[in-house]
């Protein structure tokens, strides 16, 4: 879905936030312009409706409604949280533009808020996957900045994320499952001249694999109908049907990888 362009936003679920994240940071570094959305995953009445969101930016002439939410949302101008409201500029501009510099890189400036009814105890910038700075809390504060200039020397991307650094009575909400209270932006991208997104083989290979075992899988153990008791419509084949789109994900992967060899 992500490879082949069918995917709007990625959704998180505010779990721990190396496991959470792993995926998501490959793709960015790979190159694909992938939004963050939330979503409560309401299985029972033991967690509350709206317990992660989504927030979208809306611009000046948006009309405050369903599409231009969801236009946002496409746009990559969201954040999502399970309760700290975040935003994040990079000289001026904001979550899900694209900020250009020259060829040879260049310094930004960054500035970063969280706050929250919730204590939070860390406040972290993400640079295309790796923390290189935060704010932090030993007691817990509801109103957390970053503000400091970045040298970037090649395409990539910048977010920020709320998430552990405290005790976990204080850190996680009441749900069944004592999800994390946590939030995590879309990215401001940085492109350098000509070069407009990063193209991280190992992230590329990484994500190789992952459509591979999945087509597998698919192929080999999946459940499939060579009969006519499957509500389809497409003709044909059903298990050709259902590993086209690995077939055709793998083969975006490689051209990706082509391109980023050259």
């Amino acid at each position: 879905m992500i490879a082949t362009g069918r995917a709007d936003a990625i959704e998180s679920l505010g779990v721990g936030p190396d496991l959470a994240y792993l995926h998501y940071y490959r793709y960015l570094n790979a190159g694909f312009r992938l939004p963050i959305a939330g979503g409560t995953d309401k299985m029972s009445n033991g967690v509350p409706i709206g317990l992660s969101r989504t927030y979208v930016r809306l611009r000046p002439e948006d009309d405050f409604g369903y599409e231009a939410w969801c236009a946002a949302l496409r746009a990559g101008r969201s954040y999502m949280s399970s309760g700290p409201l975040l935003s994040l500029s990079v000289d001026g501009a904001g979550i899900g533009d694209t900020v250009r510099l020259p060829e040879s890189a260049g310094t930004v400036s960054v500035q970063a808020t969280a706050t929250s009814i919730f204590p939070m105890f860390r406040l972290e910038r993400v640079h295309s996957g790796r923390v290189i700075a935060s704010a932090e809390s030993e007691s817990g504060s509801h109103e957390l900045r970053i503000d400091q200039n970045v040298r970037i020397d090649k395409p990539g991307w910048l977010c920020v994320r709320v998430g552990g650094g405290g005790p976990k009575h204080l850190i996680q909400h009441r749900d069944e499952w004592m999800r994390a209270i946590m939030a995590h932006t879309s990215p401001i991208y940085l492109a350098c001249g000509a070069q407009d997104s990063p193209a991280d083989r190992e992230a590329l290979e990484n994500i190789k694999t992952l459509i591979e075992r999945a087509r597998s899988y698919v192929e080999r153990r999946g459940a499939g109908s060579a009969g006519s008791d499957i509500l389809h419509h497409h003709g044909g084949d059903h298990r050709e049907y259902l590993i086209t789109p690995f077939d055709q994900a793998r083969a975006a992967i490689d051209r990706r990888i082509l391109q980023a060899d050259e």
